[in-house]
């Protein structure tokens, strides 16, 4: 439960720190006014009020089984519908930022190192679709520990590929 929703404010970090770079580099006003309006913090407080609200009452989710009149989501509607939203998200800021970074006034020479970057990024969204694997197989699997322990290290190598981008950006 709270692992959820660390992983969530930290995407939210990252992809709004992509976004403000852009805002930097982008002279169009659309643009510019789309990362204000906030849709990574919209979907960052709608996957940490879908975690909350996961079960009914809340003292479910931290001691299964405790309450025999619990109410709670489908198990896999919980997987898979935030990182299915976060895979849209992050090919939003993707064609969003190529674009930016293509009608830039400068020398293809100045815009190879900024477009490797986003490439850069880009493997973190296809680390994001590989997720999608080990989260089904969470769904259906006897050994949960052994499959959540894959589920982990494939969203620690998606975060660290972010940072990674994040970073060079700069």
């Amino acid at each position: 439960f709270i692992e959820e929703i660390i992983y969530y404010t930290v995407h939210w970090a990252i992809k709004s720190a992509f976004l403000f770079f852009y805002l930097r580099l982008s002279l169009d006003k659309i643009f510019q006014k789309l990362p204000r309006k906030g849709c990574c913090a919209d979907l960052t407080d709608a996957y940490s009020l879908l975690a909350c609200l996961e079960c009914t009452p809340l003292d479910e989710i931290l001691h299964s089984g405790t309450h025999p009149d619990a109410v709670c989501f489908n198990k896999l509607i919980l997987l898979i519908v935030p990182s299915i939203l976060n895979i849209f998200e992050g090919l939003y800021i993707f064609i969003l930022s190529i674009s930016t970074v293509w009608n830039l006034q400068m020398s293809l020479r100045r815009k190879i190192p900024v477009l490797s970057v986003i490439s850069f990024g880009a493997c973190a969204v296809i680390i994001a679709c590989f997720r999608l694997i080990p989260l089904f197989e969470l769904n259906s699997s006897p050994d949960i520990s052994y499959v959540f322990g894959k589920t982990v290290i494939v969203a620690v190598i998606e975060i660290q590929f972010a940072v990674v981008a994040v970073n060079c950006r700069a």
